[in-house]
């Protein structure tokens, strides 16, 4: 019967999703404890090098959620691109783009720690995108066709496009690391 083949392809993938969360945080520990433990003959030779992973982690993060997450729906203002909104079917486009920058902004505050002009200045980034990320009544970008609607998240983007030049200009040099390779161009 389709309602009991249903059913189980819905405990498969249950399943599935299951075992790969656990899956993934199990690599987690592993790395974190790498990430942690820097020093001569592990994977990270100095606490500047894990400081360059986790600062190209939160700035591919962001890049992708600037590019991808917002970009690809809005498209051109002629051509905007709504049905490549992430996650569209799910119906989880924004709500995707408010847990990215959430993670991410709070990435961006813990590496600042050191420099509190920078941190404050990340912090209060962090807060106003979400806000206005939580003000946007549109959980898939369906409106970014509408010129009023493609505004309101044409300025979610430019936001995360601030914030993106604040790692790059204030953070990375408070760090002394770089952005180095990339895999988000296309390289």
């Amino acid at each position: 019967e389709p309602d009991e083949m249903r059913g189980g392809l819905v405990k498969a993938i249950a399943f599935d999703i299951n075992r790969t969360s656990q899956t993934l945080n199990d690599e987690w520990q592993e790395y974190r404890t790498q990430l942690e433990n820097p020093g001569p003959g592990q994977t990270y030779q100095s606490s500047q090098e894990s400081a360059q992973a986790f600062y190209k982690s939160l700035s591919e993060g962001l890049q992708f959620t600037d590019e991808m997450r917002l970009g690809r729906p809005l498209g051109t203002f002629d051509r905007p691109r709504p049905r490549r909104a992430a996650a569209r079917r799910a119906g989880r486009s924004l709500r995707n783009v408010e847990l990215s920058m959430d993670a991410l902004g709070t990435l961006a505050v813990i590496l600042s720690a050191s420099a509190p002009e920078i941190e404050a200045d990340l912090s209060s980034q962090k807060a106003e995108t979400l806000e206005r990320v939580r003000e946007l009544d549109d959980p898939v970008f369906a409106g970014v066709a509408d010129p009023i609607s493609r505004i309101r998240v044409e300025a979610i983007q430019s936001m995360v496009r601030e914030m993106r030049a604040a790692v790059a200009l204030d953070l990375a040099p408070t760090l002394g690391v770089t952005a180095g390779f990339n895999s988000l161009d296309g390289d």
